[in-house]
């Protein structure tokens, strides 16, 4: 296999879960190039990664997208690892020796198994690294447990940049999942007031050293909790908002525990083996099981009235 063409225009959680793929097919064909297509959530982080020969930005404009499309060379292999049907659609037109969809949509699978040699039905009710697993042994490639902690083995180059500041801490991530407007309305509101949020920092902070972070995210509960004179007499909380991925990844690195709803930050947790406190909704619990089985140190906590999640966060540090 000289060249391969990879699908993966969703986000940065969904990359990292499939980098076992990615080193497997490097170990097998050890000269292979793998070229990758992103979506502009995941592109910036995907090519700072000295890993992919190319890494393309799959483009929102629809001429783009016909430029794209005709751009593309013909592949060994094509592999959709997104399911999304502008990625099925670029595929199926494009010459290719095999290609490999995976999907959740049994209709999809039904509609579009004879355009690829194999079709994966994702089950959430089955791990996403068993899913994996089954296709690189299907490929007759080797799946090693070390795959999982592709961070680890290939260093990203824009985290380079940024110093360690802290030693032993635990980091906070405090972005939009938290706050009730700003999430999916079914889940359950774990939103809390500043006097709840202020006496859970006191005991979290009590013996830690504790780092809020909350992405790009305009957060008012961490912006009520910056005017208030409490943030300037507790010298075990630090604020670091507004920061981008990269630095957000090294905090995590040389963290001792993540406490974050799930999304990509449980992902890198899991790539470095830092025990996360991974927060979930009970209506799609089968989903995020299914993404977070393989995480080696994880805690899984229930999405609930922010009390007594608090109170089981503190239990499970």
């Amino acid at each position: 296999m000289k060249n391969v063409l990879i699908y993966r225009t969703d986000r940065i959680g969904d990359f990292l879960i499939s980098t076992p793929i990615f080193s497997s097919l490097k170990r097998k064909f050890i000269n292979c190039k793998i070229d990758i297509v992103c979506s502009n959530l995941n592109y910036d982080y995907v090519k700072s990664f000295n890993f992919f020969n190319k890494v393309l930005l799959y483009p929102d404009n629809i001429f783009k997208k016909i430029s794209f499309y005709l751009s593309l060379s013909d592949y060994d292999h094509i592999l959709v690892l997104d399911g999304k049907k502008r990625s099925i659609y670029n595929s199926i037109f494009k010459r290719s020796k095999t290609k490999t969809l995976f999907t959740p949509s049994s209709s999809i699978k039904k509609m579009f198994k004879y355009f690829f040699n194999n079709v994966y039905l994702i089950d959430y009710n089955i791990p996403k690294i068993n899913l994996i697993k089954n296709f690189l042994l299907n490929i007759e490639c080797e799946y090693e447990s070390t795959d999982l902690n592709f961070l680890l083995k290939y260093e990203n180059s824009k985290c380079l940049k940024y110093n360690k500041s802290f030693a032993e801490y635990i980091i906070l991530n405090l972005d939009e999942k938290w706050i009730y407007k700003n999430y999916i309305k079914t889940y359950k509101n774990i939103e809390p007031t500043l006097t709840q949020f202020v006496n859970f920092l006191s005991i979290l902070s009590k013996n830690n050293k504790v780092i809020i972070v909350n992405g790009f995210f305009e957060n008012p509960l961490l912006e009520k909790l910056k005017n208030s004179n409490y943030i300037n007499d507790n010298t075990n909380l630090v604020i670091k908002d507004k920061i981008n991925i990269f630095e957000l990844q090294l905090l995590i690195k040389h963290c001792n525990c993540l406490i974050s709803c799930h999304g990509a930050p449980s992902h890198i947790a899991s790539n470095y083996n830092v025990k996360v406190i991974d927060i979930v909704d009970d209506s799609e619990i089968k989903f995020f099981s299914s993404y977070n089985h393989h995480f080696k140190n994880k805690v899984q906590i229930i999405r609930e009235d922010f009390n007594n999640l608090s109170r089981k966060i503190i239990e499970n540090l």
